[in-house]
């Protein structure tokens, strides 16, 4: 999904018979929004030098990689592990 986002490759998505805007998806990853004013901006990041999510728990914030020493995406049981 991923790599198909950054090459626009997606299908759009429908509303009924009307396909929707999709110019938004490029920040679907590698991407942050970041509060300013009087307009939140948005930061977009190269999925190459980052590899990794963050995730909030209990108001402790943690880096987990997605990718292995290879470059290998993980699979779903090494991200649970």
């Amino acid at each position: 999904m991923v790599e198909f986002a950054h090459s626009q490759q997606l299908e759009p998505e429908m509303a009924r018979k009307t396909p929707l805007c999709m110019a938004s998806y490029k920040y679907l990853f590698n991407a942050t929004r970041l509060p300013t004013a009087p307009s939140d901006t948005a930061k977009i990041y190269d999925p190459n030098a980052h590899n990794h999510v963050v995730v909030v728990r209990k108001n402790k914030f943690y880096e987990v990689p997605v990718v292995d020493e290879k470059g290998e995406w993980l699979s779903e049981k090494e991200l649970e592990t």
